[in-house]
C-alpha cells in the first residue's frame, strides 16, 4: 500500500507539529506493505494529521475548500489528537 502523509506546507489543515507525523512514518517504515509516497496522485491511502485546534460550525467549509479533500476524499483518513478525543471527520 502506497501511502502519503502530507505536512502543513502541502495542506494547511495538517498540523504545524511535526513530530507526531515524523513518529508515524517512523514507526511504520519497515514495514513491508507499506511504502511511503511524496504526492497525493500516487497514494492508496492519505493520512491527514489535524492541526490541533476548535472546530468552529465552519470547518466544514474549510475542509470542502482544501484542493487535496476535494481531489482525494476517498482516500483521505485523519487523525485527530485533540485532548477532548472528538475528531471532527
Amino acid at each position: 500500500m502506497k501511502v502519503f502523509v502530507p505536512n502543513n506546507s502541502q495542506e494547511g489543515l495538517v498540523t504545524v507539529y511535526d513530530a507526531c507525523i515524523g513518529h508515524f512514518i517512523t514507526y511504520n517504515r519497515e514495514r513491508k506493505n507499506i511504502i511511503f509516497v511524496d504526492n497525493a496522485y500516487e497514494a492508496d491511502l492519505i493520512v491527514i494529521f489535524e492541526e490541533f485546534s476548535y472546530k468552529m460550525p465552519d470547518y466544514g467549509d474549510q475542509i470542502m475548500s482544501s484542493p487535496l479533500f476535494r481531489a482525494f476524499s476517498e482516500k483521505i483518513y485523519t487523525v485527530n489528537y485533540d485532548d477532548i478525543g472528538r475528531g471532527f471527520l
